[in-house]
């Protein structure tokens, strides 16, 4: 971005922090700017667009019944082309060979052998989800010496600092600062936090999530299970309240459809797996290598999903583990599964059952996908796993 687009900041930044900010926000858009949202339309195709436009207005003042017709037909053909590519990946069976790690399985690897997490959490004024947000990562059941938690914060966001500067926050926490500058998008905040990042594995939760405690043991689990060509996994994503009313059933059918039956036929298709926002885990070498996050899309993880097929051949697979309740209340979350992204292998489809990982064969070749995890946030929103 240019200075002339950049907002000006309280201060003088320091050259480590200037260049940090330069690259989390020119990084993508300088080294692949056709990956990039920055620019979403060339001059041709905005030259092209605007040509379509005018022959529609003028053929539509001359023969308006005729062109409404065409229009809505051509609406209609689209919404029913989408609607029967998801009953024919409905068809699609589950399959797929099934592992299960259990807790004590778990609990007997050598914390030596596990990887190192850095754990991303960007959160904007969020003041009073802080307390809940540190307690929720403190109860992450993984060795101090191999887990670094990154809470990201903007400069301006007053409120937000104050709550965290009175936590008292110690080891694996360290707060990162993010220089107000355009674009105030969440993934900004991210790669300007990844020059400090030192994990083999980067993971992003949301100020709200309330991971399951042995989220990052079962991911390292099923990185190690299947070995250094899985790239990326990701939790489903699900709503903890999902009986309290009407609206909270159709969000909580919306997720279901989504992670448990759309994902895993698009993976069962070789088709690329959109990312979602929160609970992904990646490895550090790949993300760097696919330029990281773009700060011009604002659904940069599923910009990221694409952008793994698109740039180094990743091919998606899709594990799913039982829904389970944690406890009767409210407030818990479920057990649930990941998207992996292997390169240069094909898909598959398993069914997990509870704290399970997978590697589904087909043809000869192993495609390994993620473990269950569970995250339930406070109050209303949907939790993300």
């Amino acid at each position: 971005m240019t200075s002339e687009q950049q907002a000006p900041v309280a201060r003088e930044l320091e050259p480590g922090e200037a260049a940090a900010l330069a690259w989390s926000v020119d990084g993508l858009s300088t080294n692949h700017p056709s990956l990039s949202a920055r620019r979403t339309l060339t001059r041709r195709q905005l030259i092209g667009l605007i040509l379509l436009l005018l022959v529609l207005i003028v053929a539509f003042v001359q023969v308006p019944v005729l062109i409404g017709t065409v229009l809505v037909s051509t609406m209609i053909s689209l919404y029913a082309g989408m609607l029967l590519m998801r009953i024919d990946l409905a068809r699609h069976p589950e399959s797929g060979k099934r592992y299960s790690f259990t807790e004590e399985a778990l609990r007997l690897v050598n914390d030596s052998d596990l990887p190192t997490f850095t754990v991303l959490v960007p959160a904007y004024r969020e003041p009073e989800v802080v307390p809940q947000l540190v307690g929720n990562l403190s109860a992450l059941d993984y060795p101090a010496d191999k887990l670094q938690v990154l809470l990201l914060l903007e400069e301006d966001d007053e409120e937000t600092l104050a709550a965290v500067a009175e936590m008292d926050l110690r080891a694996p926490f360290s707060v990162i600062v993010v220089p107000p500058s355009q674009p105030r998008t969440k993934p900004k905040a991210l790669n300007y936090a990844l020059d400090q990042a030192t994990g083999e594995i980067i993971t992003v939760y949301d100020a709200e999530d309330r991971p399951d405690p042995l989220q990052l043991r079962k991911v390292a689990a099923t990185f190690a299970e299947c070995g250094p060509e899985v790239a990326c996994v990701q939790a489903e994503l699900s709503y903890f309240n999902a009986d309290e009313n009407i609206i909270t059933r159709w969000f909580a059918t919306e997720y279901a459809m989504w992670f448990r039956q759309f994902l895993p036929a698009l993976a069962a298709v070789n088709a690329a797996i959109p990312l979602g926002g929160t609970s992904n885990h990646i490895r550090r070498d790949v993300l760097i290598g696919l330029g990281a996050w773009d700060p011009f899309n604002v659904t940069e993880d599923a910009d990221l999903g694409i952008r793994c097929v698109v740039r180094v051949s990743a091919w998606p697979c899709w594990t799913r583990s039982r829904w389970r309740r944690r406890t009767p209340t409210s407030s818990t979350g479920s057990s649930s599964g990941h998207v992996g992204t292997r390169v240069t292998r094909r898909p598959g489809w398993c069914t997990c059952a509870t704290r399970a990982s997978c590697c589904a064969t087909s043809a000869g070749r192993t495609s390994c996908a993620s473990t269950c995890s569970s995250v339930a946030p406070q109050g209303w929103q949907h939790s993300t796993r």
